[in-house]
C-alpha cells in the first residue's frame, strides 16, 4: 500500500513538472501587473497604497479620485532570485491587504489554469521542486504567487500572440543575416573610432572606453558605475536620485568592510 501511494505521488509530481515545462504560459519571464476597479475590491482602498519596505519601495503613486481602474505595476528583475521572491510577497500582500484579485502577466496569453498545481497533495515536494525552478530562473515570482499564495486570484496573460509571432519571425529573418549585419556594423564602428580620436577630449575618450567595454560585455555594470561615481561632481548628481544614491552607498559600505578585514 505504501509503495502504491509513493508511485502515485511520483507520477503526480512528474505530471506537474512536465506540465510546467511544456505549458506556454511559462515561456517568457512575466512582469506582473494587478488591475481592478475600486468597486471590484472587497476591501476599501485607502488614499495611499503601502507595501512592506523590506520587499519593495513605491516609486510613483497618483490617483484621479474618479473611480478609474487601479493599476499597480511591479518592476521586474528577470531571473534574479531575491527579486522574484519579493514579487511573490508583494502580490501576496496586495491580495491580503487590499483584496486585489486580478494579476495580469506579460509573456503569456489567456487565463492560467492552476488547478493541477494548487491541488498537488504534497506541499513539501511541490515547494522543493518549484524552488529549484525559481533558482534556475525557469519560474517567476508571479508564477510562485499563483501556485503558493493563500488567495487563488485570477492570473491572466495579456500578450498579443499575433504581434509576438510577427516580432519573432522578424527576429529570425534578422538572425539569418547576422554575419552580414555584423560586418557592416564593424566597418561603421571602425570609421567612427577614427573620427572619435580626433574629436573627443581625453576625458570623453576614457568614458567612451568604459561604456563600450560594458556594452561589449567585457566589463560588468558595477565596474562602469564605480568609474562614473569617481568622476568630479558625480556624487552631487547621484544624490538627487534616491535609488542610485543607495546603490553607491552600498559600494562605500562594501569598501569599508573590505578594508576592515
Amino acid at each position: 500500500m505504501i509503495r502504491k501511494l509513493r508511485a502515485i505521488r511520483i507520477l503526480a509530481l512528474l505530471t506537474v513538472v512536465v506540465f510546467a515545462l511544456t505549458n506556454t504560459t511559462w515561456a517568457q519571464p512575466p512582469v506582473p501587473v494587478t488591475i481592478a476597479t475600486q468597486a471590484d475590491l472587497p476591501l476599501p482602498l485607502p488614499d495611499e497604497i503601502k507595501v512592506p519596505t523590506e520587499v519593495a519601495s513605491i516609486q510613483v503613486q497618483s490617483t484621479n479620485g474618479d473611480g478609474s481602474p487601479l493599476v499597480i505595476v511591479i518592476q521586474n528583475a528577470h531571473a534574479v532570485l531575491d527579486a522574484q521572491e519579493n514579487i511573490q510577497k508583494i502580490i501576496n500582500y496586495l491580495q491580503s491587504e487590499y483584496g486585489i484579485e486580478l494579476v495580469a502577466l506579460e509573456g503569456s496569453a489567456g487565463r492560467l489554469d492552476l488547478t493541477l498545481f494548487r491541488s498537488f497533495p504534497d506541499e513539501l515536494v511541490k515547494s522543493k521542486v518549484f524552488k529549484e525552478y525559481l533558482e534556475k530562473g525557469e519560474v517567476t515570482g508571479a508564477g510562485m504567487a499563483a501556485i503558493f499564495n493563500d488567495a487563488e486570484g485570477i492570473y491572466y496573460g495579456i500578450e498579443d500572440w499575433g504581434l509576438y509571432e510577427r516580432n519573432y519571425i522578424a527576429y529570425l529573418r534578422a538572425y539569418r543575416n547576422k554575419q552580414n549585419v555584423r560586418k557592416a556594423l564593424t566597418e561603421i564602428r571602425m570609421e567612427l573610432d577614427q573620427k572619435r580620436e580626433k574629436i573627443f577630449s581625453p576625458e570623453l575618450l576614457e568614458f567612451h572606453k568604459h561604456r563600450e567595454a560594458f556594452e561589449d560585455e567585457n566589463a560588468f555594470l558595477l565596474q562602469l558605475l564605480k568609474y562614473i561615481g569617481e568622476q568630479e561632481g558625480a556624487q552631487l548628481k547621484i544624490k538627487k536620485y534616491d535609488q542610485l544614491s543607495k546603490l553607491y552607498d552600498s559600494f562605500e559600505f562594501e569598501k569599508t568592510m573590505d578594508e576592515q578585514q
